[in-house]
């Protein structure tokens, strides 16, 4: 068996099995409420994948939680405890609201791609705050990406409100519309879903080469396995942790632009 076949079946044996689990703690937790575990599993089988409807809607909640998925991935991997993608997220979504506030006639693949590199760059430049303070001063990154996301929370909600917000929004905290050029085509006629999805699927992609075909991503691997051995091979630790949150709190923000755009 490969490499590739090999890690693949490791990704996907994990998942699975907790999700036995979690099926089979939820059968029994139903069955002491006195209802049937059947009945309750096919409908939220057929909420999920009953119709083309709910497929899409299902793809449509995965697409962002696919991104912060991998934005953790990115920095576990570095060992960088990244918990404040929730911030990061709110931080893209920002970017892109403000941008596609002040977008004019572009073509849609200029403005989509203004949108999506301002928003993972916002939620980049969010994450490494935490990671240059514990780069420099040794923080406990867990501590400041979470009280992070305090911080953007309030800061998003006072933007929102105070100087990008629609003035017949009731202080709502509510934007006008972005251009149409910055605006995700929809992929299936007739539903929500929109090309958000092709483009988490193409960064799952991007984040596995990164880890297992580049040498900077193994450096962070090395990093996160031993930074003590990886130090003395030669590799800068900071450099790598740096490396890791940036494109970590990146797709966060992307994520985040894809609920805007």
């Amino acid at each position: 068996m490969g490499n590739f076949a090999r890690r693949l079946l490791n990704a996907v044996a994990g998942p699975i099995v907790a999700a036995l689990i979690a099926f089979g703690v939820g059968a029994i937790l139903i069955v002491l409420t006195g209802a049937d575990p059947i009945v309750a599993y096919g409908a939220l089988f057929r909420g999920a994948f009953g119709s083309v409807r709910s497929v899409t809607e299902t793809l449509l909640k995965a697409s962002p939680l696919l991104l912060v998925g991998l934005s953790m991935t990115v920095a576990y991997r570095c060992s960088f405890w990244n918990i404040g993608g929730e911030g990061q997220l709110q931080m893209g979504a920002l970017a892109a609201a403000a941008l596609g506030l002040v977008l004019g006639a572009l073509p849609s693949w200029a403005g989509i791609s203004a949108t999506l590199a301002a928003g993972f760059l916002a939620g980049a430049a969010w994450c490494l705050i935490p990671a240059f303070l514990k780069a420099k001063f040794c923080v406990n990154e867990v501590i400041s990406t979470l009280l992070l996301n305090y911080s953007a929370l309030l800061f998003v909600e006072y933007i929102a409100k105070h100087v990008i917000g629609d003035p017949n929004s009731y202080g709502w905290g509510v934007t006008p519309f972005i251009a149409e050029s910055a605006e995700l085509p929809v992929i299936v006629e007739g539903t929500r879903l929109n090309a958000g999805i092709i483009i988490s699927l193409v960064c799952a992609a991007l984040v596995y080469l990164l880890l297992w075909r580049t040498t900077s991503g193994y450096k962070v691997r090395a990093v996160g396995l031993n930074p003590v051995a990886a130090a003395v091979g030669g590799i800068s630790v900071n450099r790598s942790l740096l490396l890791a949150a940036f494109i970590s709190g990146g797709l966060s923000g992307l994520a985040g632009v894809g609920e805007v755009i």
